[in-house]
């Protein structure tokens, strides 16, 4: 008899142990070739990390220098409107007590009544030109500065309409300022400038409304910004026949109607030349229509714009 045969435990046991031994080399070397492999990828990794760590970022110097031109270029635009829109902004702010700057407001109010009657603009009776809430009243202490500087964009937007020349102011509304009130604007962050609302109603041809558009536009004392422009006609109904002003022509102007100005009789051309007398600016529609008036009205915002902030070159 074998070994084996005598010994079937031992060998058996050898067996297994021999089988064993042989799996846990072919994992080991499975292991091995695993780790290997990682340690391998997370090495190529770490060598892209140095390269991008040592490279120059994008974009290059070239294009780098071109991008700093156009940025600083930017920045000068932006500094040139600020710098044109503080021009609006005064200097020093006027120091007044509540009880002075009542007493200008009564001067202001003076002063546009006597512009717009000296111009020829009716006004109604005992009009304060949206400042009647002062009217037996001094502002807060608080409100003092910044009202000071919307009367007197009243007075300045006023003053254009008065040189517009229409037939007449309708009304003045004042927004109040939530300083003069002792409220706070809520959930308001601040802006560039402060708007103060205004609006305005008159009524006057449509030349009257070109005029007064064009210099609330080109005003030096303040930044006035309008908001919109709401135009109605005067007359509800359409135009009748008694509304035309055609031009009347008298006998000894008729043209004569026998034969054609600039020819002869028998028919050959003169060099006389024939002028026409044309009334400039007459339209035919005006003529149908008449002189109708529209009512306006315009809704601002006087602008005060906050202080300036300084704006870095980029190096």
């Amino acid at each position: 008899m074998s070994w084996i045969q005598e010994n079937k435990f031992t060998a058996g046991l050898l067996g297994v142990t021999l089988a064993g031994a042989i799996g846990l080399g072919a994992l080991g070397y499975t292991k091995s070739s695993a780790t290997a492999e990682i340690v391998g990828e997370c090495e190529e990794l770490q060598y892209q990390l140095d390269d991008y760590q040592n490279a120059s970022i994008y974009p290059d110097a070239e294009n780098l220098e071109i991008r700093r031109e156009k940025v600083n270029e930017f920045r000068d635009a932006v500094a040139d409107i600020q710098a044109k829109m503080l021009a609006y902004r005064p200097e020093k702010s006027e120091k007044l007590t509540p009880e002075q700057l009542s007493a200008k407001r009564v001067e202001i109010i003076d002063a546009i009544g006597k512009k717009f009657k000296a111009n020829g603009v009716a006004v109604p009776e005992n009009s304060q030109f949206g400042t009647e809430r002062f009217v037996g009243q001094v502002p807060r202490p608080e409100a003092v500065a910044l009202l000071n500087y919307q009367f007197g964009g009243i007075e300045a937007i006023l003053n254009a309409l008065a040189d517009s020349r229409p037939k007449g102011l309708v009304n003045v509304y004042r927004h109040q300022l939530d300083v003069e009130t002792g409220r706070k604007a809520a959930n308001k962050k601040p802006g560039v400038y402060r708007a103060m609302p205004v609006e305005v109603t008159f009524r006057g041809n449509e030349e009257s409304v070109r005029e007064f558009l064009s210099k609330i536009a080109n005003l030096e004392s303040h930044f006035v910004a309008v908001r919109s422009v709401r135009l109605t006609n005067q007359r509800t109904r359409p135009p009748r026949v008694d509304d035309a002003e055609f031009k009347v022509v008298e006998e000894d102007d008729a043209a004569d109607l026998s034969g054609f100005e600039g020819f002869e009789e028998d028919g050959e051309v003169t060099e006389e030349v024939v002028s026409v007398d044309v009334t400039p600016g007459e339209r035919i529609l005006k003529q149908v229509l008449g002189r109708e008036q529209v009512y306006a009205h315009v809704r601002m915002d006087i602008l005060l714009f906050r202080k300036g902030i300084d704006i870095p070159e980029i190096n």
